[in-house]
């Protein structure tokens, strides 16, 4: 999960890089380099458009996760009062013994 947020934005970067450089070049936002040659300028701008692309998703998988843990919760006490103790034994029994 830890890997997931940079995966997403290279993704991001990758997608947006070719449109961002050609719309930069058209509007005219180059300088030259110590070469002379003319760069988009300033291309970080694509840093932050590729997080902000990637903010998205994991904000999405975060809520829907923490919700889906919220529901995993209310289930546990509701089916531990369904069960009586010697019923609960039995089950128990039997899942440990494979």
């Amino acid at each position: 999960m830890r890997a997931l947020p940079l995966l997403l934005a290279l993704l991001a970067a990758a997608l947006l890089a070719p449109w961002l450089l050609g719309a930069m070049r058209q509007a005219g936002h180059t300088r030259p380099n110590y070469r002379r040659r003319e760069l988009p300028f300033p291309f970080g701008v694509l840093v932050l458009a590729a997080a902000a692309v990637a903010l998205v998703p994991i904000m999405l998988v975060e809520r829907l996760g923490s919700h889906a843990q919220k529901e995993e919760g209310a289930l546990v006490p509701l089916v531990d009062e369904m069960l009586d103790e010697q019923t609960d034994r039995d089950l128990w029994s039997e899942y440990a013994e494979g």
